[in-house]
This record gives structure tokens, C-alpha cells and sequence, in this order.
């Protein structure tokens, strides 16, 4: 055990009371194994860092934590925000390394980095140097009753999810009669069928305005994550941002609403997608229409189990909002990164969680040592490849195969023949997909082959 005399007890502490419970280490990283921590040992940094930000993506309230990875130079990476590149920054202070372990985040949702630790970790520190830990602020935010005749809509994203205020957003829509759409990373926070509920924005480019979104006259925000919310928010609206704890209880002083006005139900972008959904639904054709095989999942899987999506095609299905789910169970990253489904799929076998891995055929090679390490480790993986090519005869051996594997335990790659051609349908409704976009020398693209 280290001494706790030291910074490498220090050190360890910190890491401890940041939540952190385990550590992906990169080969020759040669920072000190932390106590109380869980050391796994993977191929390369480019693993640690994508596992790292799965753990830390994956966590929710009240164990809401980074991931770690130990990394060559020798730096820490402490994270929840999958595909987010950082500049490592030095920290060759003692007295720093508290507040810089326990401020990783900057407030933001999700968010990772990396520190250099230039530091003797055999030296001793003084006795009055602890962890710290920062508390979000105590202070509550409530809507003045003057602001009840605005067009007001609520606008959610997964930080929602992972500080357990779901139910939340629900009781703030029905006090203030305002509309509510979120990004994929807060979908199932609302029931589809609920009138106040307007669609999941950020995917593609006109989902703000087929939403009703874009002539709002007041948006609150809540748990909003960066890396998701693109431009969907009006750029002419008065913007409120709240703590996710405050939704339950900042209308609490709203004005009853008036029983006799007209509220709008739904949207253009929801009823666009209903339709769609219902013309999928039934569709037992072979290849699968996507609807069919984002219901087939979610109904097969159950509520506690856990889907996690590569950006792609099969995210972009994945994430429309077309079949009902619990909050928190899907989750796709908001940046474009390789091997994510795996790798959270990964993270959730060692917590005990059951889940699946979905990607868009073909495979890249960091899944490929993902499904390698989960072996090695004993952890169940089941990876569903959409787009590959299956001998199936009828649309249900697409569950039949899917029980099967969730049942089985060990590594289980099903190719799952899904028709990406009706991906038209979802582009002819909202537009070019503008989610995941990375940038190369010539410009912004699309990911995947799903936008022009």
C-alpha cells in the first residue's frame, strides 16, 4: 500500500474521492498504480482513453464519476467525453494536484483531460493537503410568474440523465405548459406519445425548426451537453440555463394555465416521425427496415439493459426517437469516435450491467481488440453489426438471434441485416444529418455516408 504521506498517496486519495473506481493503463505510462483503484492493463493509449471516456460517460447520479486512463509522458486522463481531443496540460505543483483532479470537468456535462504530472511522487506533502471535492451550487433558480404568456420550450440534454433528474423535466413541462425536446443523449426523459413532447433535436439540420423550436420565444436549458446541441437553439430567443435539480422545482409559483386556450400538441418533426415509425413497425421484410430493428432491441433488451450506439447510420436510427425507451438506456456518443459501442459495452460488463454494442458494418480494428480485451478480461459482449450480411429467412431471426446471444455470456458479434436505403426517408424529413461531423482539410463532412 502507498504511503498516504506521500503525493503518491495523495495522488491516490484524490483519484478516490473524484469517484474515480478503476483505471485503464496504457503500456510504459509509469505513473504509480493508484490504491483503492482497479488496474487494468490494455494494448495501447488509444484504448485506455476510449475506455476511460466510456466508464466516465456511462456513470450516472450517485456515483457520477471520470474514467481514467494512465498514460505515457507520465499523464492522467480523466474523462466522460468520447472522441474529445486535449492538449495535455503540466502540473508541477503539489498543492495543485487536489483541485486539479477534483475540477476536471470545468462544469461541463461531459468533458475530459489530460494532465501532465511532473511530479516526485516518493516526496512527502503536508498533513493539512487533502482532496477536495466541488459541490454544485445550492442556490435555486425560479421562473418569475411574469414569463408565463412566452412561447417557452425546455430543451434537455444527458446531463439530465446523469444527475438522476429525469423526472424533472416532465413535472417542469406540465407546470409551465412548455414543449420539450432533447438531444439523443436525454431521449426517454418524456414519453413520445405525451402532447408536450417536440422530438429529439441535433441529429439532423432541420430538426430545430420542424420542432416548433426555432420560434420560441423563451428556451430553458438544462444538462446540455456541447458535443451534441450543434445550433438548435434560436439565436433571437431569451436562453435560461438551469441546474438539472432546479426543473423539478423552478415553477413552483407558475400561474395555473388557462383551461380554456389552445396548446399546441406534438410537432411537425414528431408527427413526421410517427409515421414513419408505423409504416417501419410492420415492415417484415428482409433486409430490415431500421425501425423494425430499433424496436426488435428495445423490446428484446428491456429496460435495464443498455445500447450503445457507434456514430453512424445505425446511431442515426438508433437515436430518432422513433420507439420508446427508458432515460439513460441508449446512449451514443456526441463526437465521431471508432469502437465506442464495444468499449462502453465493456464498461458496463464489469459493473454487471447487461448491454449492447451496435455499429454500422464494416467493423474497424479498435472494436475488433476491444471484443479481444473483453475476452481476456471474461466479460460477456454482445456487437450487433448493422449493414452486414446474414443468411436470414424471415424478419424474426433478428430476435431470435438477439435472445439467443444475450443469453449466452462470452464474445458475440451478430451481423444483422438492416436496409440503410430507407435512410433517405429520415433526410427527406429533417434534412442532412449534421451530428458527428468531423472536419478535414477540405472542410466539414459527413459522417458515416449519411449526409451530402
Amino acid at each position: 500500500m502507498t504511503d498516504t504521506t506521500t503525493v503518491a498517496g495523495l495522488y491516490s486519495r484524490c483519484l478516490r474521492a473524484a469517484g474515480v473506481v478503476r483505471a485503464f493503463a496504457a503500456p510504459g505510462h509509469g505513473l504509480p498504480r493508484p490504491d483503492g483503484i482497479r488496474i487494468i492493463d490494455v494494448a495501447s493509449a488509444e484504448l485506455a482513453v476510449l475506455l476511460a471516456d466510456a466508464d466516465g460517460r456511462l456513470s450516472v447520479a450517485p456515483d457520477a464519476r471520470p474514467g481514467l486512463a494512465l498514460l505515457p509522458g507520465p499523464r492522467i486522463r480523466l474523462g466522460s467525453q468520447p472522441g474529445e481531443v486535449c492538449d495535455p496540460w503540466e502540473l508541477d505543483e503539489i498543492d495543485a494536484l487536489p483541485a486539479a483532479i477534483a475540477g476536471w470537468s470545468f462544469g461541463q456535462v461531459h468533458a475530459s483531460v489530460e494532465i501532465e504530472l511532473l511530479l516526485d511522487f516518493d516526496a512527502p506533502v503536508r498533513a493539512d493537503l487533502e482532496p477536495i471535492t466541488f459541490n454544485p451550487g445550492d442556490q435555486l433558480m425560479r421562473l418569475s410568474p411574469s414569463l408565463a404568456p412566452f412561447d417557452t420550450f425546455i430543451v434537455v440534454g444527458p446531463g439530465v440523465v446523469r444527475d438522476g433528474q429525469a423526472a424533472g423535466v416532465l413535472e417542469a413541462a406540465e407546470r409551465i405548459g412548455a414543449g420539450v425536446v432533447c438531444t439523443p443523449g436525454a431521449f426517454g426523459v418524456m414519453p413520445i406519445d405525451h402532447p408536450l413532447w417536440r422530438g429529439v433535436v441535433g441529429l439532423q439540420a432541420d430538426d430545430a425548426g420542424l420542432a416548433g423550436l426555432s420560434g420560441a420565444e423563451l428556451v430553458i436549458i438544462a444538462g446540455i451537453d456541447s458535443a451534441e446541441i450543434g445550433s438548435v437553439i434560436p439565436v433571437d430567443a431569451q436562453v435560461l440555463e438551469v441546474e438539472p435539480w432546479h426543473l423539478g422545482l423552478m415553477a413552483h409559483h407558475w400561474p395555473e394555465p388557462d383551461s380554456g386556450q389552445d396548446h399546441p400538441v406534438g410537432s411537425a418533426l414528431v408527427d413526421a416521425l410517427a409515421t414513419l415509425a408505423g409504416k417501419g413497425r410492420n415492415n417484415d421484410s428482409v433486409p430490415l427496415h431500421p425501425v423494425r430493428a430499433v424496436m426488435d432491441v428495445i423490446e428484446v433488451l428491456g429496460p435495464e439493459a443498455m445500447v450503445a450506439v457507434d456514430p453512424g447510420p445505425a446511431a442515426l436510427w438508433m437515436g430518432r426517437g422513433l420507439v420508446a425507451a427508458p432515460a439513460g438506456q441508449l446512449v451514443i456518443p456526441g463526437l465521431p469516435v471508432k469502437g465506442f459501442a464495444v468499449a462502453a459495452a465493456l464498461v458496463a460488463g464489469l459493473d454487471g450491467r447487461p448491454a449492447l454494442a451496435i455499429a454500422t458494418a464494416p467493423t474497424d480494428p479498435c472494436t475488433d481488440e476491444l471484443l479481444d480485451l473483453a475476452a481476456g478480461l471474461d466479460v460477456a459482449i454482445v456487437l450487433e453489426v448493422w449493414g452486414a450480411e446474414a443468411a436470414w429467412e424471415q424478419s424474426s431471426d433478428h430476435r431470435a438471434g438477439l435472445v439467443g446471444a444475450m443469453r449466452e455470456g462470452g464474445i458475440s458479434v451478430l451481423a444483422a441485416p438492416v436496409d440503410f436505403g430507407t435512410t433517405a426517408e429520415l433526410l427527406d424529413i429533417a434534412g442532412p444529418v449534421d451530428a458527428w461531423m468531423p472536419t478535414t482539410d477540405e472542410g466539414v463532412i459527413g459522417f458515416g455516408g449519411i449526409a451530402d
